[in-house]
């Protein structure tokens, strides 16, 4: 026992002395003295956004940086060092916060955030994240029948950047009420966008749904969130045309307005509406005529002025109507140029 004393002493001495007199200094380890983060708050707000929030135990000092990396299914799809990031000031306690906007729909994301002194990096825990499935703000702006045979939809997209934009649109058609839905197009464009159906048959009960979809590295996604329109049926829209006899003064039953309007094939009848809208004043009761042709009537319909409200514009559509099981369908109002009345 005596003799490993005398042994570790021995060395001890000989370490001593080439520390002294040969310059040699004891070896110092670098630490990150700054304590890592532990509170996170994170958040994913749309399918290609995921953020998140933390508070730094106590403020970095002016050596150290941020760090963070940023895994999708354990894969670094992102990582950064020395980052200086700015502290949101919540009560005296510095918040901070890291944003990453190309995400995949429906993926689990993992962060890990640190900090970074002397050269080392403290790493917090990690946090995880999934993000939601596809969905798209889009919606349908028009969708009537264009024709006995056709049926034409306009839709409209939010637009964002070009990341979240869609790549294209999916339109279904369904032939049974909405139970069930057949795709029939695929629309390769993004923003304002028109489709027109050609192959409907004649009074047909039609609904439509639109759904954007979006290309992310190779794999296709689709919204969740279609748009669907009401039933439409494929009937013609007649053409109108509209006169107006004035007679000064006083209305008289020399005072008229004449609607006509042209043939639709394979229909039943007419339905003619006379209506004045929001410019209506209060000083008479609102116009609102409506009648009913059949298709053997002449087409034409001649309203005396003292049945209008000759104080606002009147505005004038017609539609034809098709008998389906006992039941009148009825295609897309078309607008006549509107009448305007002024009469002391």
């Amino acid at each position: 026992m005596r003799r490993e004393r005398r042994l570790v002493s021995f060395a001890l001495a000989i370490v001593m002395f080439f520390s002294v007199f040969h310059g040699f200094a004891p070896i110092k380890v670098r630490a990150a003295t700054e304590k890592v983060p532990t509170e996170f708050e994170i958040i994913a707000p749309s399918w290609n956004r995921v953020a998140v929030y933390w508070k730094s135990a106590n403020r970095a000092g002016k050596k150290s940086t941020f760090a963070y990396k940023i895994l999708a299914n354990n894969r670094v799809v992102e990582s950064k060092t020395g980052e200086t990031l700015t502290a949101l000031n919540y009560g005296g306690i510095p918040k901070y916060k890291i944003s990453y906007t190309l995400c995949v729909p429906a993926t689990k994301y993992s962060i890990q955030v640190g900090i970074t002194k002397n050269g080392l990096t403290n790493w917090s825990n990690p946090a995880t994240i999934t993000t939601p499935a596809y969905k798209d703000t889009n919606y349908i702006t028009k969708a009537a029948a264009k024709s006995n045979t056709s049926v034409g939809l306009s839709f409209l997209n939010k637009m964002g950047t070009k990341y979240e934009n869609p790549t294209g649109y999916y339109i279904y058609r369904s032939t049974n009420g909405g139970k069930s839905y057949a795709k029939i197009a695929s629309v390769k464009k993004s923003g304002v966008t028109t489709y027109t159906d050609k192959k409907c048959k004649f009074a047909k009960a039609y609904r439509y749904k639109l759904a954007a979809y979006k290309v992310v590295s190779g794999r296709t996604y689709i919204s969740e969130s279609p748009a669907v329109t009401g039933t439409i049926y494929p009937i013609g829209m007649p053409k109108v045309k509209t006169k107006a006899v004035i007679v000064k003064n006083r209305p008289t039953n020399k005072d008229y307005l004449k609607v006509t309007w042209g043939k639709v094939s394979k229909v039943d009848g007419y339905q003619v509406w006379l209506y004045s809208g929001s410019q209506a004043t209060t000083i008479r009761k609102k116009t609102n005529l409506k009648k009913t042709f059949t298709k053997k009537a002449k087409r034409q319909w001649k309203v005396n002025v003292k049945k209008l409200d000759c104080y606002s514009y009147i505005d004038i559509y017609v539609r034809a109507y098709k008998k389906v099981k006992g039941k009148k369908v009825y295609g897309p109002w078309k607008a006549g140029k509107h009448q305007q009345f002024f009469r002391g």
